[in-house]
């Protein structure tokens, strides 16, 4: 349960945040944990409005790094 503290920070700043992994820091050269970290990304993002989440999940890297 995503705390009602980080939901108003993640939602008062969906334009400067954006999800994350790293595969040497996080996973450590097993692939078997990534769906676990992607899932908890999923689980926070569906506890934030749909416009929030598409920034947070989406939108910001889009726009810093270009869509694919």
């Amino acid at each position: 349960m995503l705390r009602p503290e980080w939901r108003a920070v993640l939602i008062k700043h969906s334009d400067r945040l954006m999800y994350g992994s790293d595969y040497y820091a996080n996973i450590g050269g097993d692939w078997s944990i990534y769906p676990g970290i992607i899932g908890r990304y999923r689980r926070i993002a569906g506890q934030l409005p749909a416009d929030v989440a598409a920034h947070i999940s989406w939108d910001n890297a889009a726009a810093l790094y270009g869509a694919p």
